[in-house]
């Protein structure tokens, strides 16, 4: 399939075209020929479904247990059981509380700016923090 290799199985003798890195991420082997790049496409699309398959699971999964927890949670409130400490054979279980903040979206912060100060104000500040963002280009593959 894919073979990975790190700076650390690396000859002590490179080559001019190898840059030298003293770190342990991997190093990706260029593609030499049409026939190598045919291969790695079918490995990419492979892995692709692969993926999608994984998270449509743990989308699942994660919807189920979401149910599970309201359901076991408000049993324990409705029978007083929400402060014990509930042990099975297979762990001990406590419900906990925790407060879960919006995020601090460009939109909130807008709005929330406005009642503090003029508009004009605002917008600036909003501006100046967009401008602040730290930016990467990211190429991703895709198929259509």
């Amino acid at each position: 399939m894919y073979r990975h290799r790190t700076h650390d199985d690396e000859e002590e003798s490179e080559t001019e075209e190898e840059t030298t890195l003293k770190t342990n991420e991997p190093v990706i082997e260029r593609i030499k020929t049409n026939a190598e790049l045919k291969q790695e496409l079918e490995n990419w699309n492979k892995m692709n479904e692969i993926q999608k398959k994984l998270n449509s699971q743990i989308k699942k999964c994660r919807v189920a247990k979401d149910q599970l927890n309201t359901r076991i949670s408000t049993y324990l409130v409705e029978n007083d059981l929400d402060k014990q400490r509930i042990q099975t054979n297979f762990g001990n279980f406590v419900l906990h509380e925790r407060k879960e903040y919006g995020t601090i979206s460009l939109s909130f912060l807008t709005e929330t700016l406005k009642e503090m100060m003029s508009v004009e104000d605002s917008a600036r500040i909003v501006d100046f923090v967009k401008s602040k963002r730290s930016v990467k280009i990211k190429r991703e593959l895709s198929c259509a």
